[in-house]
């Protein structure tokens, strides 16, 4: 029998330098002249492949990745999320710190980045904190069929738009970057759920993926980062991986093409 083995050559890869609050925002920075969205996933999974801890991503969390992806948030022009982890998350408003609203002011980007959610149904409480605690009226992506009964929910405390293409019954990721461009909001940051991201990826329109990997086992029947029927084979190529003393891995993967 063949030894399938042979041959192959391996990386260790290692701590071989620190990474100070200074230098981080390097590692996650966007590319320059963007005239189309890019996005960037940002998710994070247990050990053994679970998306949660006790139905949260947050319980997932850990110092470090918490700094992370308030440096993701900081970098953004948008922060793109679907309907179903607006509610389980309980999302608020983007909290930016003075230092933040600054280097964004500087890099001509708005003080603080809208949350942009994309709902089919259009099915959001007007009294959630989406609405409630935010600098920024969210943009509420929804689709056709319901777009009309959704501005009269939300109009006061929400922009409502069609992001429907050729189906009113739903909003079409394609479409949604289309309205997100329209608006110069070319740097795209999507926390999920695991079902957006996979509307991303099945349609190709996913350019690099920031999976935390936290050292916790959650066992049971956690979901997975991206669900979905749609199915792809999109290599990706890495361009750091992160760990920090807690046993947390930051890796930062962009698509190799």
């Amino acid at each position: 029998m063949p030894d399938d083995g042979a041959g192959i050559q391996l990386t260790l890869l290692g701590p071989t330098e620190s990474v100070d609050d200074g230098r981080l925002a390097d590692f996650y920075a966007y590319p320059d002249d963007l005239r189309s969205c890019w996005v960037r996933g940002n998710m994070i999974a247990s050990l053994d492949g679970g998306a949660t801890d006790e139905g949260k991503a947050g319980g997932l969390a850990g110092t470090g990745d918490r700094a992370v992806f308030s440096l993701m948030r900081h970098a953004a022009d948008v922060i793109l999320v679907g309907a179903a982890t607006v509610r389980i998350e309980n999302y608020s408003g983007a909290q930016l710190p003075v230092a933040a609203r600054q280097a964004r002011q500087r890099r001509g980007q708005a003080e603080v980045p809208p949350i942009a959610v994309v709902t089919r149904s259009g099915d959001l409480d007007p009294s959630a904190l989406l609405f409630s605690r935010t600098e920024v009226p969210p943009l509420i992506l929804t689709s056709a069929r319901t777009v009309e009964d959704t501005r009269r929910r939300l109009a006061a405390v929400a922009e409502v738009i069609d992001a429907s293409g050729t189906d009113p019954n739903s909003a079409d990721p394609a479409v949604v970057l289309e309205v997100l461009a329209e608006r110069g909001l070319f740097r795209v940051l999507t926390e999920g759920g695991p079902l957006f991201l996979g509307s991303l990826i099945e349609n190709g329109l996913m350019d690099e993926l920031c999976l935390t990997v936290a050292p916790i086992l959650v066992g049971g029947a956690s979901k997975r980062i991206v669900t979905g029927r749609g199915r792809v084979h999109t290599k990706m190529r890495r361009t750091h991986l992160l760990a920090d003393d807690d046993g947390y891995l930051y890796t930062r993967y962009v698509r190799a093409d």
